[in-house]
């Protein structure tokens, strides 16, 4: 008779399991689809404000300067920094072409504060409120953008590789 009574009461239990996921579970999977769509969205269908650096490793010019030459041309004045959306800020951010620099040096702390005293987009991106949360999502919009549509500088898998390494470092700051 137990028996009987404890494969009864899993059956109600599974049943009323199985009620509460057909109705829940779509739901899940909507605000999943959702929230992927924004994120695709956020680089195709926005009109894309993007700083572009008046030098680049791609320009003609780029070896006839020093390295301190080329990262003074490279700073972005404050009052377009100040006026950036957080998604132009990353973007600038992976744009930099000293972003290597921050697998140089020993953890990616040192790295990132390095990139913090040469590249003012990054700089920018430190004073603004939830600023790891912002980049972490940023980043991934970016990724995810990257993907359908590679970098014309053949960088791609290079900004890709650095961008998952700062987000898996904020992710654990986090």
């Amino acid at each position: 008779m137990r028996g009987k009574v404890r494969w009864l009461i899993v059956s109600i239990f599974s049943f009323a399991l199985i009620v509460v996921l057909m109705f829940v579970w779509p739901g899940f999977i909507s605000m999943s689809q959702n929230e992927n769509a924004k994120r695709k969205n956020l680089y195709e269908n926005e009109a894309r404000e993007r700083y572009v650096y008046p030098i680049t490793i791609e320009s003609p010019d780029w070896f006839s300067y020093s390295i301190p030459e080329k990262r003074e041309m490279l700073k972005i004045d404050e009052q377009s920094l100040k006026q950036m959306s957080n998604s132009t800020l990353v973007e600038a951010i992976a744009d930099y072409p000293y972003l290597v620099d921050i697998s140089l040096v020993g953890t990616m702390e040192e790295g990132l504060t390095a990139l913090a005293s040469s590249c003012s987009a990054y700089a920018e991106l430190l004073k603004r409120e939830n600023y790891q949360e912002v980049f972490v999502y940023n980043a991934g919009n970016l990724l995810d953008y990257y993907a359908k549509n590679p970098r014309s500088d053949g960088q791609t898998e290079a900004v890709c590789d650095l961008l998952q390494e700062m987000i898996k470092y904020y992710q654990t700051k986090s």
